[in-house]
């Protein structure tokens, strides 16, 4: 509707109205960590407590990591796991999802749609702890059941990103890019790189991000590394890549005996 989402982690997820004339950044109350669901009008303000800090104290569906809407629907990923708001006249009643419930792992860093026509699977990246291998989940049913993809997990693998192409579901890793057929993501074989025509390589394993680019069904990737930017086709052939590079700064030591001028000298000796 007229409301831009945005996850804040220690500032949990917030909304802005930029309709209003002045608008500005709303807190929006997620269920806590012991609560299933969370209707506004059933809100206790006696009991209810939006602390963002690690258990017990605090709660992890409160850190919130990634958000997605759909019409009036807003999915919201957490240290906590994820959280379906249904909207009703600006106001949110959410139903709150963990590993109790069959996600994969509870810190959900990316929500990201597929779209196949009839239905939207959504996928999660579902850590279960920070910067360590994991499994995937997805959803075809809007929550309702929840599938765990564990290849890349018993892999030792790190996702950091999903995106698709044309053909492919792309999952960018710490061990390069991954590919599955676009109606399968259940198995997944890894896309090797090869040179560009120049013989440049990309100097890394660490792959964040991967943006079809194709045209005319043909798949291209954009993809965004620690070695910057780089596109490369379906194939596996770096096409060319893009680099950040310092600006040398002049400078000369002295004494220099490959630099001749007056302070490199002793009277009129050279």
């Amino acid at each position: 509707r007229n409301f831009i989402y945005s996850p804040s982690w220690g500032g949990g997820v917030r909304r802005f109205n930029y309709t209003n004339d002045n608008p500005e950044w709303e807190i929006i109350p997620l269920p806590m960590d012991n609560q299933d669901s969370l209707f506004w009008e059933e809100i206790d303000e006696t009991e209810y407590y939006f602390n963002p800090v690690d258990p017990p104290d605090g709660s992890d569906n409160h850190k919130a990591f990634s958000v997605y809407t759909d019409s009036d629907i807003v999915w919201v990923g957490t240290a906590g796991g994820i959280n379906k708001g249904i909207v009703q006249d600006n106001c949110i009643d959410w139903i709150h999802y963990n590993t109790d419930n069959g996600l994969g792992g509870n810190w959900v860093i990316g929500i990201i749609p597929q779209d196949f026509g009839t239905y939207t699977r959504l996928w999660l990246v579902s850590w279960i702890s920070p910067d360590s291998p994991h499994p995937l989940t997805y959803t075809d049913d809007g929550g309702k059941t929840w599938n765990v993809v564990t290849q890349l997990l018993d892999m030792g693998i790190i996702v950091y990103n999903l995106s698709f192409s044309s053909n492919h579901v792309i999952a960018s890793t710490d061990h390069g890019l991954y590919i599955s057929d676009y109606n399968d993501g259940n198995f997944w074989y890894h896309l090797p790189i090869t040179n560009d025509v120049n013989g440049e390589s990309i100097l890394t394993d660490k792959y964040f991000t991967a943006i079809s680019i194709g045209e005319n069904e043909i798949d291209t990737l954009l993809i965004g590394t620690e070695d910057g930017l780089s596109i490369i086709s379906m194939g596996g052939e770096t096409i060319d890549n893009i680099r950040f590079w310092e600006t040398p700064i002049s400078f000369s030591a002295y004494p220099n005996p490959f630099f001749i001028n007056e302070y490199n000298q002793v009277g009129n000796d050279r």
